[in-house]
């Protein structure tokens, strides 16, 4: 009598044995039993995606202040974007008066020097405030510390500030009328003794985020 080993059934032997294969083995897929289990297209199930509706009072992901964009997509629901003041570098006018060559004005009589101060956010803007320092670039002395009132090596300032010459202002939300600004120098030079320059640093203080605190040039006064 000849004997031999009876091998055990398993998957992929093209055989389904039901006591040990379920229907996730291949040779059961195609059984009665498994084929009722399976899932007909109808009845597949739908993965459910969450929408979220502006205006439902409820500040939702996709709706609050964008940093990049500063726009706020939902303002019916979530906060608006908060104010951020962006500043221009210097520069002057008229032409004929003033040009600027690198990080040095070179002014006569009349000439002016402006920065355009924007506030790109959706609220308005805290006071924004505007403080400077000149130094005589060879003696290292303070120049123009009483503005307006007192020359300076017989030259003059005789605007300087915000509008209406204010030391500080505040900004209205973007897009809306007073939204911006320009914080400006005029010189006047009736009584030039000599042709010399200065070095100045305007700070711009306020509670608002600001790109460019602080703006550093230089002025050469030139004889008409």
């Amino acid at each position: 009598m000849i004997s031999g080993c009876v091998q055990k059934p398993y998957c992929g032997d093209g055989i389904c044995d039901p006591a040990q294969e379920g229907c996730d083995c291949i040779d059961c897929i195609n059984t009665p039993l498994c084929q009722q289990q399976q899932e007909t297209p109808t009845q597949e199930k739908q993965e459910t995606k969450q929408e979220y509706v502006c205006g439902n009072g409820k500040c939702e992901p996709g709706e609050w202040c964008n940093t990049e964009t500063l726009v706020t997509p939902c303002p019916e629901d979530c906060p608006r974007c908060p104010s951020h003041i962006f500043v221009e570098p210097f520069r002057c006018m008229p032409s004929d008066k003033c040009q600027k060559i690198s990080n040095t004005f070179y002014v006569k009589d009349g000439a002016k020097i402006y920065a355009k101060l924007y506030n790109l956010g959706e609220i308005s803007t805290t006071t924004i405030e505007a403080h400077y320092r000149c130094y005589d670039a060879k003696t290292k002395e303070r120049a123009f510390i009483d503005t307006i009132v007192k020359p300076y090596k017989g030259a003059k300032i005789v605007e300087l500030g915000f509008d209406n010459n204010d030391d500080e202002i505040k900004l209205y939300a973007k897009g809306v009328k007073g939204d911006d600004t320009a914080y400006t120098w005029k010189f006047e030079l009736p009584e030039l003794e000599e042709e010399y320059e200065i070095n100045c640093k305007v700070e711009f203080r306020t509670k608002s985020p600001i790109d460019k605190p602080e703006l550093e040039f230089n002025v050469k006064f030139l004889k008409s």
